[in-house]
């Protein structure tokens, strides 16, 4: 298939040391370089073929569009696992930031294309509601020689459901129908689909590619969390984009024009809940990223696995998030994708996970295969042509009796209640009274000076049970909100548990200092970036940052953080749980 795009880590080239997508790099000599991270390992379909399969009309495209300098193009791939929830790999929409990975600065620009070439894409665009990554998202060492890349899966919610008349969901392959190492000895093959790059540089065309699954690392086998050790392998191949070697990231790896790698021994270690592939003949590359690995199983197209990473050249090796092992995550945040897991009848599967397949389950109780009743046919009553019908027999001379006289009745007096009761009014209820959600203001109000030095602190809230902790100062010089507030450092934060749970959180920022630089400040509930703003070099306007319907019970984590210079946060503000 063709070898996707690089990815957001790469497009960014201004800040491509602290993106998520940058390569990670682990050395073993002078020479010598192990990808840990997407920017050269995402893939796209080498030796594939177009794919304008109807069922996989779920597949799109992350499109990149309005953002200035980038031009309008696929940077990844994702598909459709509910009307309105795209699945995708978490390195299409994130980068590596002060504390880790955070979202994208691009993630507003990113719009879901649905086609299958780039100017179908282009002209099919839907927007984005919000994105989820998983909380283990990021590189790790293994050690000298290993590295690999945990949590590399996403969601992102469209603004409007996409109606399934239109496309129908592709949805991902649970816990309960997942593959084992004994399905992989046995031949497994999955079908990948993708946009990348193809083995002739080209890429924005859907393409496919079938191969067989060489290995899994999970859940479903009881490995370890670190993953499993999968061993060394020959690399020899060369990237199709010889565009490559035009940046300063690459040239000191390429030879005669473009990536390549000659008998160049990589260790491979496979992430818990993820699948590999040999791809001598083919498989993922660039712009692939975050596709589908389909696999069948009683009849029934499954999202089995999301294109994460591989060798440099996608010329050997390729991994897949194995969505099975995020069964838990994927329906925590769209709870709704567990609607479409149904009983199919008659596969010998129990597709629902309700402990009951076929014609045992009662969702197949009606169906004529397990003795469902089928209405029988009534016949009409006949009719009879001329019926015969019998006239009144006539009383010659009927005799009618005379009423009875009563010579005297005797009228009955109406009885006296001596001492009625008389019913009182009913009583009518008063309404119920609704009582509405606290809200909750951390006005910053109180919190002390550290005399302008920016420390790291903490305080605790006049408004609530919550001891926050800081990265910043209290000594705003001027820059404040409502003259109170916290003035947030390089890499600052803001952060605190507030118990009982959460119905939304908002949070007011603004810029201080007058430098032209742009600061980005993100809003997270539990871990997860919820919701992020950048905020424009030449204005000094207060915005509202805020996240709706986090609707969390028990304790909820809050945490405000910004990307590069300092702004100001105040009126960090919080409504309380309500079912």
């Amino acid at each position: 298939m063709k070898k996707a795009r690089l990815p957001l880590i790469l497009l960014l080239a201004s800040s491509a040391a602290s993106m998520a997508c940058s390569e990670g790099v682990v050395s073993r000599s002078e020479d010598a370089v192990l990808p840990t991270a997407l920017t050269m390992s995402e893939h796209a379909m080498i030796n594939g073929s177009k794919d304008t399969t109807e069922a996989h009309k779920a597949v799109v495209s992350l499109f990149l569009s309005g953002a200035r300098g980038y031009g309008e193009q696929s940077i990844c791939t994702g598909t459709l696992i509910h009307p309105q929830w795209v699945i995708t790999a978490a390195h299409c929409v994130t980068e590596d930031g002060y504390s880790g990975p955070v979202a994208s600065s691009l993630n507003s620009y990113i719009k879901i294309g649905v086609g299958n070439t780039e100017a179908q894409l282009a002209k099919n665009l839907h927007d984005v509601s919000q994105i989820y990554f998983h909380e283990n998202y990021g590189d790790v060492n293994i050690d000298s020689r290993y590295g690999t890349i945990n949590g590399d899966i996403a969601l992102i919610k469209l603004k409007k459901p996409i109606s399934e008349s239109v496309i129908k969901p592709i949805l991902p392959l649970p816990k309960w129908l997942g593959i084992d190492r004994a399905a992989v000895r046995d031949g497994v093959k999955m079908e990948f689909v993708g946009f990348g790059y193809d083995e002739n540089g080209g890429a924005g065309t859907k393409i496919s590619f079938s191969a067989p699954i060489t290995s899994y690392c999970g859940a479903a086998d009881g490995d370890a969390a670190k993953g499993c050790q999968y061993g060394s392998v020959i690399v020899n191949g060369c990237h199709p984009d010889k565009s490559m070697c035009n940046s300063w990231s690459y040239y000191r790896y390429c030879t005669n024009g473009y990536f390549c790698l000659n008998n160049y021994t990589e260790y491979v270690w496979l992430p818990h809940g993820s699948i590999y592939y040999e791809q001598d003949d083919g498989g993922p590359c660039q712009g692939d990223s975050g596709g589908p690995a389909f696999y069948t199983y009683g009849g029934v197209e499954y999202v089995a696995g999301l294109t994460s990473y591989g060798d440099a050249a996608c010329a050997k090796t390729g991994i897949s998030t194995a969505v099975q092992d995020y069964t838990d995550w994927i329906l925590s945040k769209a709870p709704e994708v567990a609607q479409g897991y149904v009983e199919v009848c008659g596969n010998g599967v129990d597709d629902d996970n309700n402990g009951l397949s076929d014609c045992s389950d009662p969702a197949c109780a009606a169906e004529a295969a397990c003795g469902g009743v089928v209405d029988p046919v009534v016949p009409e009553d006949p009719v009879d042509p001329d019926p015969v019908v019998p006239e009144d027999p006539v009383d010659p001379d009927p005799v009618i009796p005379e009423d009875p006289v009563d010579p005297d009745p005797v009228i009955p007096e109406d009885p006296v209640d001596p001492d009625p009761v008389i019913p009182e009014d009913p009583v009518v209820p008063e309404d119920p009274v609704i009582e509405e959600p606290a809200k909750i203001v951390e006005d910053f109000a109180g919190i002390g000076s550290n005399s302008g030095f920016y420390a790291r602190g903490s305080f605790e809230s006049a408004h609530a049970d919550v001891t926050w902790s800081y990265y910043g100062r209290t000594s705003l010089d001027g820059y404040a909100i409502d003259g109170e507030g916290l003035m947030l450092r390089d890499g600052g934060y803001l952060s605190g548990t507030v118990s009982g749970g959460v119905g939304s959180v908002s949070v007011q920022v603004k810029k201080a200092f007058t430098n032209k630089k742009k600061r980005v400040v993100y809003l997270s509930v539990n871990g997860i970036i919820c919701n992020w703003a950048q905020i424009d070099a030449y204005s000094s306007d207060a915005i509202t940052l805020s996240c709706d319907d986090v609707n969390r019970p028990g304790d909820v984590s809050i945490k405000v953080e910004e990307d590069g210079q300092q702004v100001v946060i105040d009126n960090l503000t919080w409504t309380s749980y309500s079912k």
